[in-house]
């Protein structure tokens, strides 16, 4: 008969209080956005999945780790995605094949909410 050792209960989770709530809410400092931002955010908000909770303010561009929203402020991005993770914004390489094989400039929030809509009018959807 196989013997397992008792747990250490120093290290025992409990979940009598419930999950933590701390974190639901996104904390950001007050953004004043103009209005073809708040136009992006907008429609975001109407054809883009709330799988997230988005920042007010609408990202230009990236480089590395970094990335700038419209206004010129700059962000440590701590919730890229795995290629991102991996290669960090605007990788050079990446670039270089994407333009050679798509002829695309960039991406970003402006055409993803573009692509959202497009698709929101062809799908069939209630």
């Amino acid at each position: 008969m196989l013997q397992f050792p008792q747990a250490d209960t120093r290290f025992t989770l409990t979940w009598s209080q419930g999950p933590s709530t701390k974190y639901l809410k996104p904390v950001y400092p007050s953004f004043t956005n103009t209005k073809q931002d708040q136009d992006v955010i907008d429609r975001g908000n109407k054809y883009l999945l709330p799988v997230y909770a988005r920042a007010p303010f609408v990202l230009s561009h990236g480089k590395g780790s970094w990335i700038w929203d419209t206004a010129g402020r700059k962000y440590l991005d701590f919730s890229a995605g795995i290629a991102v993770n991996a290669l960090g914004h605007a990788d050079e390489g990446v670039l270089r094949v994407r333009r050679l094989n798509v002829n695309l400039s960039g991406t970003g929030a402006y055409e993803a909410v573009g692509l959202a809509r497009t698709n929101w009018k062809i799908a069939p959807h209630k």
